[in-house]
C-alpha cells in the first residue's frame, strides 16, 4: 500500500499552504492513495518530520510550501538511496524549483494536475556539502534574494525581490573569479553570474534554453561590468534572443561544465537557491538522476 506524508510550512508565501492540505488529502483519497498531514511550527521540526518519514520507508513526502522548504527537504531525501518520491504544492513567494520542473504557480490547479504519483529522476547538483535544486549565483544582486525580510515578502509577494534588485543595481561591486572546469580554466570579472541546471532562471523559462532536467550538466552566465543600459539591453536579448541587438554576446560569458572549481575575491556569501548559500572556495559537480519526483 502507497504511504504519503504531507508536510505543511504554514509560514510560507500569504501563509495559505495550510489551506491547501486537506484539498490535497482529498484528491490523494480520489487517487485511492491514503495521506498524514502533517503541519511544522518551525523548521526544525519540519527537519525532523522528514526524517522521520524517510526512517518509515515512507513512499512520498509531498512539501507545500516555497522554495526553503523544499530545499531543506531535498538536503535529506537526496541522501538516501531509493528515498521517498517527492510532492509540491507550490505555496511560496516564488516556488523557482517547481517552476523550473514546468509547474504552475498556483497550489490548486497543482493539486487539480495530479493525477497518478508517478516519479521520474532528475539531477541535482552539489556545492561544497550543499544540494543544488535549481541555481546558484554569487554578485550584489542576486545577494538580495536571501536578505529580502519575511514582512517585506508577506506584504510585496516577489515583487519585494524585483524591489530590491533595482536597489542594488545602484550599489553592485564587480569581482574577479577564477573558474576552473573539466575543460578550461577562466579567470575573469564579473557583476554576477548564475549557474544554472534547468532553463528556468529568474522567473524566465528559456533563459537556458538548452538545458533539461537530466541532462548531467550545469550551465553558466556571467554578466561583465556594465552600465545599467546595457543591462537592460542584455535583459532584452535573453527575454528575445532573435532581436536585433548583440549585447548578451558582447557582454556576457556562457559556459557547460559536469564539475567545476570557483574561487574569488568576493568575500560575500553566494545565493543558493534564493537562500543564503556557503562562501568561495566552491567546489560543484552533478549529481546525475538523484532525486525522484512527481513532476507537475
Amino acid at each position: 500500500m502507497t504511504t504519503v506524508h504531507i508536510m505543511v510550512n504554514p509560514h510560507s508565501g500569504n501563509h495559505e499552504a495550510e489551506k491547501y492540505a486537506p484539498v490535497l488529502k482529498n484528491k490523494l483519497q480520489s487517487l485511492g492513495v491514503s495521506s498524514k498531514i502533517f503541519v511544522s511550527k518551525s523548521a526544525e521540526e519540519m527537519v525532523e518530520s522528514v526524517k522521520s518519514a524517510v526512517d518509515n520507508k515512507i513512499d512520498h513526502i509531498f512539501i507545500l510550501g516555497g522554495d526553503g522548504s523544499v530545499a531543506m527537504t531535498v538536503q535529506i531525501i537526496a541522501e538516501v538511496h531509493e528515498g521517498p518520491g517527492l510532492g509540491i504544492i507550490p505555496c511560496g513567494t516564488v516556488n523557482n524549483f517547481y517552476q523550473s520542473l514546468g509547474g504552475t504557480n498556483d497550489p490548486r490547479r497543482a493539486v487539480d494536475r495530479l493525477d497518478n504519483l508517478k516519479t521520474t529522476k532528475i539531477d541535482l547538483a552539489k556545492v561544497n556539502d550543499q544540494y543544488i535544486l535549481s541555481t546558484l549565483s554569487a554578485g550584489t544582486i542576486p545577494e538580495t534574494t536571501w536578505k529580502v525580510s519575511t514582512n517585506k515578502k508577506e506584504l510585496f509577494g516577489k515583487f519585494a525581490y524585483i524591489m530590491d534588485g533595482f536597489k542594488a543595481l545602484g550599489e553592485e561591486v564587480p569581482h574577479t573569479f577564477t573558474i576552473k572546469t573539466e575543460e578550461r580554466t577562466l579567470e575573469k570579472t564579473f557583476s554576477l553570474f548564475v549557474i544554472g541546471l534547468r532553463g528556468f532562471v529568474f522567473g524566465l523559462p528559456d533563459f537556458f534554453p538548452e538545458a533539461t532536467s537530466n541532462d548531467g550538466r550545469l550551465y553558466f552566465f556571467g554578466l561583465d561590468p556594465s552600465s545599467l543600459s546595457q543591462k537592460l539591453k542584455v535583459a532584452k536579448d535573453v527575454l528575445y534572443p532573435d532581436g536585433p541587438t548583440n549585447a548578451k554576446e558582447q557582454l556576457t560569458t556562457e559556459l557547460q561544465f559536469i564539475h567545476a572549481t570557483i574561487t574569488s575575491d568576493f568575500e560575500g556569501f553566494v545565493t543558493l537557491d534564493g537562500n543564503k548559500g556557503p562562501r568561495f572556495p566552491l567546489e560543484i559537480k552533478v549529481i546525475p538522476e538523484v532525486l525522484a519526483v512527481i513532476l507537475p
